[in-house]
């Protein structure tokens, strides 16, 4: 994983996640978003993160 941070555009990864972050807020059609972000070696983690910071996480209750 490092390795490929390493030789990846980062700068093109930043734009790419930064596009989905900003398409979260409306109601633009994120699916060509995160598979441009996976051709540019987006890592999920990194994918997820930039749609978690609009949409949060959720944590399910336990119910017992």
């Amino acid at each position: 994983l490092k390795k490929l941070r390493l030789n990846r555009n980062n700068g093109y990864v930043t734009k790419a996640l930064s596009e989905i972050t900003t398409a979260c807020t409306t109601k633009q059609n994120l699916m060509p978003l995160i598979i441009e972000s996976a051709k540019s070696y987006a890592t999920l983690g990194e994918i997820v993160d930039s749609m978690k910071c609009v949409f949060g996480e959720w944590n399910e209750n336990p119910i017992i």
